[in-house]
């Protein structure tokens, strides 16, 4: 009887490290999935739709990828642009936002 409970013990040991080891993993890559984004008071931007970010004194402008289009068309002709997603920060306007922005740029790999 003694061996039974035994192996039961190392069993409920093993799957308690198994759940661990679970917990662990979901937790990382959650974490590194959050990771791409770039929360303001008002939004959160995904860094993966970042198309490009302009970088002025005191301001930073990143230009997002957007599924929206504008154009005209007639008779079979004219032309379609996306349409372009825009957010800013300025030092002095936005300084939280800008600070987010700055760190989130100091810190990618070169």
């Amino acid at each position: 009887m003694k061996n039974i409970e035994l192996d039961m013990l190392k069993d409920l040991k093993k799957q308690l490290k198994d759940n661990l080891l679970v917990y662990v993993t979901i937790n990382y890559y959650f974490v590194k999935i959050m990771s791409r984004f770039l929360k303001f008071s008002n939004r959160l931007v995904n860094t993966a739709f970042i198309k490009r970010v302009d970088i002025e004194p005191d301001k930073y402008t990143l230009f997002l990828i957007s599924n929206h289009h504008t154009g005209i068309t007639m008779f079979g002709s004219g032309f379609i642009r996306p349409a372009e997603d825009i957010v800013w920060a300025s030092k002095i306007d936005h300084p939280e936002s800008y600070k987010i922005i700055d760190d989130w740029i100091n810190h990618m790999p070169n």
